[in-house]
């Protein structure tokens, strides 16, 4: 029992940076899927506007129910999102935990079948798009599954010594590992302007600028949705020119320091 909480304690930071790197997949892949298939997925509830007929021939009713008379009734046909779908973040994140704990084949074959905005699926049309799903299956369900399995071994392996000599010997180099000194690599400037600038982009503040900064950055990319509006367009291309500008400020003030 010993060996096997040791084990789990060696493993405990090495888990919670793979639980970062798991979210940041998630993260990375729902913006990236939001920005090519967001707005895609929409088909006709009943299958009567076929390509390259589309949003616009979605019009009329259909039967509900094939059997008797007495348990059928018309519906109309509408425009309609599949339940999984990439129009906002949100929904892309659910989208991809979807596709990372149950089922992505129905998922994948939708987007596959993407024509372009307001026009019926097609099957196949767009089956390059499934490099996307190849993709994220790989890095983000594949390899972070073997790397939490391979931290977990690691840590049995680190503690499998059945000989208090041998433990010991674990711990001390473990101890070594995380208590050896930090350098500073990066020696003071001699030059007055570039040691200022080497405190001015070292203090809190600025690093809370510099990160309040991205987090802004990040909250225009996410509130991006697919009915935008002309002014909401010039806005988001304002914000980016900013941001841009700023972070070619912080680059030009890191290189002076």
């Amino acid at each position: 029992m010993r060996i096997v909480i040791d084990a789990l304690i060696t493993t405990i930071q090495p888990v919670i940076y793979v639980i970062f790197f798991s979210a940041w997949t998630f993260c990375v892949f729902a913006l990236v899927g939001q920005g090519l298939f967001g707005g895609k997925l929409y088909r006709c509830s009943e299958g009567e506007a076929l390509y390259p007929q589309g949003k616009t021939e979605c019009s009329g009713v259909y039967v509900v129910g094939r059997g008797s008379s007495l348990s059928s009734f018309l519906a109309p046909r509408t425009w309609e999102n599949p339940h999984n779908h990439f129009d906002t973040y949100y929904e892309a994140i659910l989208t991809l935990f979807r596709i990372n704990t149950v089922k992505y084949v129905g998922i994948m074959f939708d987007v596959m079948d993407i024509t372009e905005v307001d026009m019926s699926p097609t099957p196949n049309y767009s089956s390059e798009n499934s490099l996307f799903f190849i993709t994220y299956l790989i890095v983000g369900a594949l390899f972070v599954m073997n790397l939490f399995v391979g931290y977990i071994v690691d840590g049995f392996e680190v503690n499998k010594g059945s000989e208090p000599a041998d433990r010991m010997y674990t711990r001390f180099n473990r101890l070594i590992k995380n208590c050896k000194p930090k350098y500073d690599y990066f020696a003071i400037p001699k030059g007055s302007l570039a040691a200022y600038m080497r405190v001015f982009i070292s203090s809190t503040s600025f690093q809370v600028f510099s990160g309040a900064c991205v987090f802004v950055n990040v909250v225009f990319m996410l509130a991006d949705h697919v009915t935008t509006s002309e002014s909401w367009l010039a806005l988001m291309d304002l914000q980016n020119l900013v941001f841009y500008l700023e972070l070619w400020f912080e680059i030009l003030l890191f290189i002076a320091g």
